[in-house]
C-alpha cells in the first residue's frame, strides 16, 4: 500500500492473479484507502464470479455509481460475457448477425478482447483520478494491444470477401462509423489499441499488482502471469499474499502453517529478494463484507505478519 501512495501520477491499477485469492476484496479495500488521497476512485469489476454489490451491499450496474457513505469511491460491474446487455452492434439482415455471432463463438477471445479493449478505452476519458480493475487483461487482449495489425489483417480480409458491415458491427462498439471507408475505422481502432497499450506499459501511470495465497496453484499462476507480463514490456513489482496463517493462529492447521511457510519462502527468493514489494495478509475469521469489515480488511494492506 506504502508503493501505492508514492505513485502520484498513477491512473489504473489492475489485480493480477488466480481467481478466488481475493482480488475483488482488495480492490475494494484499496479503492477505500486510495480515496483517502485522491480526488476520485472508480472500482471496475468485471469478474462475474464475485461482485463490488455483494462486498460493498450495494447494487451496481455498467455505469458508475458512488458507493454509500463516501464522496469521492465509485463503482460498477461491466459484464463481458454477456454481450446481450451491450448494444453496440449496428443494423444488419439477421444472416448477418447470426455470422457475427459465430466469429465471437468460433475465435477464441475475439468478443472479450473487443469487448475489454472498448471499456479500457472508454476509461482514458473519465474523470476518475485513479481506476482500480480487479482483473487483468488476459493473454490475447495484451497480444492484441501490442500488435493490433494482427486483427486489422483479419478485418481486412473481410472487405475481400464483400462482408464489410461484419467489421463494423464488431468494431462499432469502438469506433465511430459516420460513413468511414473499411481504411478509416481500421486506422481509429489501430489509435485506440495504440493508445490503451502506450498507458498500460507506462509504469507511472499503471500498475499491476500480484495476489496470490501461499500455496502450490496460486504461486505458480502469479509467476506465470508476471512472466506474461515481462513479455508485453510490463513492469509488476507489487504483490499482496493473502490468508497467511501467523504464529499465533495454529489452530488452523500445523501442518497448513507448514506448507506455507514453504511457498512464503519461495515467494521471498523470486520477489522480496529481487525488489518486489510484499504484503503478506494474515488469515481472518470473518466475511469481508460492507463497509465495518472493508476497513479492517484496508488496515492489513500496510501490515506484514511476523
Amino acid at each position: 500500500m506504502n508503493a501505492l501512495n508514492n505513485m502520484p501520477d498513477l491512473e489504473w491499477l489492475f489485480l493480477v492473479g488466480k481467481g478466488g485469492v481475493g482480488k475483488t476484496t482488495i480492490a475494494c479495500s484499496l479503492g477505500i484507502e486510495l480515496s483517502k488521497l485522491h480526488d476520485s476512485v472508480l472500482i471496475i469489476s468485471t469478474n462475474s464470479t464475485y461482485s463490488l454489490s455483494d462486498t460493498f451491499n450495494q447494487q451496481f450496474t455498467h455505469n458508475p455509481l458512488k458507493v454509500e457513505g463516501y464522496n469521492n469511491l465509485y463503482c460498477m460491474e461491466y459484464n463481458i460475457d454477456n454481450i446481450d446487455n451491450n448494444t453496440y452492434l449496428v443494423e444488419n439482415t439477421i444472416a448477418e448477425l447470426g455470422l457475427i455471432n459465430e466469429i465471437y463463438q468460433n475465435i477464441p477471445g475475439m468478443r472479450e478482447t473487443v469487448e475489454y479493449i472498448y471499456l479500457l478505452s472508454s476509461t482514458l476519458n473519465m474523470p476518475y483520478k485513479i481506476i482500480i480493475f480487479d482483473e487483468a487483461p488476459k493473454k490475447h487482449i495484451l497480444q492484441l494491444c501490442k500488435h493490433p495489425i494482427q486483427l486489422n489483417k483479419l478485418m481486412g480480409k473481410f472487405k475481400s470477401t464483400g462482408l464489410i458491415s461484419i467489421v463494423k458491427s464488431i468494431l462499432s462498439i469502438i469506433v465511430d462509423l459516420n460513413n468511414n471507408t473499411l481504411e478509416d475505422i481500421l486506422l481509429q481502432f489501430n489509435n485506440i489499441v495504440t493508445n490503451v497499450y502506450n498507458k498500460l506499459i507506462d509504469n507511472n501511470r499503471t500498475a499491476f499488482i500480484s495476489v496470490c495465497t501461499p500455496e502450490f496453484n496460486s504461486v505458480f499462476e502469479t509467476e506465470r502471469f508476471i512472466q506474461l507480463l515481462y513479455k508485453y514490456e510490463i513492469e509488476s513489482n507489487i504483490m499482496f499474499v493473502n490468508r497467511v496463517i501467523e504464529d499465533d493462529q495454529l489452530e488452523l492447521g500445523i501442518s497448513l502453517r507448514r506448507n506455507q511457510r514453504k511457498y512464503i519462502d519461495i515467494i521471498t527468493k523470486l520477489y522480496q529478494e529481487i525488489g518486489f514489494n510484499v504484503v503478506y495478509i494474515p488469515y481472518i475469521n470473518f466475511e469481508v463484507r460492507k463497509q465495518k469489515t472493508l476497513h479492517t480488511f484496508a488496515n492489513l494492506l500496510y501490515e506484514t505478519p511476523k
